[in-house]
């Protein structure tokens, strides 16, 4: 009997470890950091389009990561980071 819970133990421990949703990308946290930053809120009044693209670019990455895709996570979160920092260079040179 004690074999048995031991043995339903271990099944329990493994099953939840390969439920465990896997860390952020890089990328991700990237596009997250510069989406904190006191600029990110001028790049959407004075870039709105660039902005709101990187806004979709990083839902959709997130949703990816959700997913457990990380290849997509990281496709979109580098998308999403290039259209920030194409509407912050930009700002630059208004």
């Amino acid at each position: 009997m004690k074999r048995l819970c031991s043995m339903i133990a271990l099944a329990a421990g493994v099953a939840l470890v390969a439920c465990a949703t896997i860390p952020k990308p890089q990328e991700l946290l990237d596009l997250e950091v510069m989406r904190d930053a006191e600029e990110y809120q001028d790049a959407h009044e004075m870039q709105p389009d660039l902005a709101q693209e990187s806004d979709e670019a990083h839902a959709k990455s997130l949703s990816a990561w959700e997913e457990d895709e990380l290849e997509l996570a990281k496709h979109w979160a580098l998308m999403g980071t290039i259209k920030l920092r194409m509407a912050l260079s930009l700002m630059g040179q208004e």
